[in-house]
């Protein structure tokens, strides 16, 4: 007679502790990388994404891929937040799933897209202010000359003809109480001064955020088919092993603005505003960044070195600028962030910097770009992120490259204090 051997709870948890323990070592010898901490981590790893597939924007199969050569198994997303997981992905397009974002804040993760403090760039306050006291020649070449509104500014004699634009920052307390939304973006609340009745509106906004910010509207940008445009790049900062760490790619999109360019106006956002619901189609930097579509004659290999040189330049400063006050959440272990900074170019080829948004937009108009952007993205996140910790040897992985892939520009490593 077969006899059945039973076990109690406590043996139970230690046969499963062993296992995970052995899957844990089939890892650590696959990473080639025998990092004592990791071991307190599950080899698991699992994406926060809206359950609705119809509100997915981004595809993750390739993601899954890597990560599944690199030893992990997917977690549920709820089952996740039980365990320690290697590596958690905040899905940031849907803000439906902040709530379900939240817990993960009290979940110990070994490897999270995620970093807190960054206000130093994100804020369009901070970010001008800061660029302008710590690199004042970036600031004074590279940025729109930019100050606080103040009740008592006025455009007296010395700016009677000059064109501004408002930017409102941060709803009040009060208003933030009442529901109203937080934050000025997207074109919220913007206004472009150009007259006394243009500025009244702008001071307005004083009632309902905790500053405005004032800067030189670019009266002469590069046009796109005739049309206001601007680039929105992507800025990748991590902090793995203690170590800060910045990079950006040679890819950038471009959005445009609803109707053509002219100075006047100044009221139609269709004219001034330029947003990816504006753009009619999906538009790239450089690649799209011909003569024909910029009406030009002078554009060549040379130009897009001497933009891509410049946009290293304002990197680099914001890198050094983020290192001061960026780190990781308590429950993290190592971090990073993708942000979408945007960018002007003038007629005189010059690049402006305009802002750094917290999260990379990944929305497009068709199918093919979601794919080229989710190539683009998480080939970059394997090269720069998870190879370092997960180790470089994983032969599996090169057969998810992808034939669209974008190097990294700058690194910039900072020892944090």
């Amino acid at each position: 007679m077969k006899h059945t051997k039973h076990y109690t709870k406590k043996q139970r948890h230690k046969l499963k502790d062993k296992k995970i323990s052995r899957k844990i070592n089939i890892i650590q010898k696959k990473f080639n990388n025998p990092n004592p901490i990791m071991k307190k981590y599950d080899p698991v790893f699992t994406i926060i994404e809206p359950l609705e597939i119809s509100k997915r924007v981004l595809d993750f199969t390739l993601l899954r891929k890597i990560l599944q050569n690199y030893g992990l198994t997917e977690c549920n997303q709820f089952e996740c937040m039980r365990k320690k997981p290697m590596f958690v992905w905040l899905n940031y397009d849907e803000n439906s799933m902040h709530w379900l974002k939240r817990k993960y804040y009290y979940t110990n993760v070994f490897l999270q897209n995620s970093l807190t403090n960054t206000e130093s760039i994100s804020s369009k306050e901070k970010l001008h202010l800061g660029m302008k006291e710590h690199f004042p020649e970036i600031y004074k070449k590279h940025l729109a000359q930019s100050f606080l509104l103040t009740k008592s500014w006025d455009l007296g004699n010395e700016h009677k003809n000059e064109i501004f634009i408002a930017r409102p920052i941060n709803v009040l307390e009060e208003k933030k109480e009442k529901g109203t939304v937080g934050i000025g973006y997207g074109g919220k609340d913007i206004v472009i001064i150009h007259n006394e009745k243009s500025l009244n509106e702008a001071k307005k906004l004083l009632h309902k955020y905790d500053n405005v910010l004032i800067s030189e509207y670019i009266m002469s940008p590069m046009l796109f088919k005739g049309h206001k445009c601007h680039i929105r790049t992507f800025f990748l900062t991590s902090i793995i092993n203690d170590e800060f760490n910045a990079y950006m790619l040679d890819f950038g999109r471009i959005f445009i603005s609803k109707l053509p360019y002219e100075l006047n106006d100044w009221n139609n956002p269709d004219i001034h505003d330029t947003h990816m619901k504006t753009t009619p189609t999906d538009y790239f930097f450089p690649l799209d960044f011909t003569n024909s579509n910029m009406g030009r004659n002078d554009i060549d290999f040379e130009t897009v070195y001497n933009i891509f040189k410049q946009i290293r330049t304002i990197f680099k400063s914001i890198a050094q600028l983020l290192s001061k006050t960026v780190n990781l959440y308590d429950n993290i272990k190592n971090g990073f962030n993708i942000f979408g900074v945007d960018l002007m170019i003038r007629d005189d080829m010059s690049v402006v910097l305009i802002e750094c948004n917290d999260e990379g937009t990944y929305k497009s108009k068709a199918p093919d770009t979601h794919k080229k952007l989710e190539n683009i993205i998480f080939n970059w996140v394997n090269d720069v992120i998870l190879e370092s910790l997960f180790g470089n040897n994983n032969d599996d992985n090169k057969l998810v490259q992808a034939s669209i892939k974008s190097k990294s520009l700058l690194k910039v490593k900072i020892k944090r204090d």
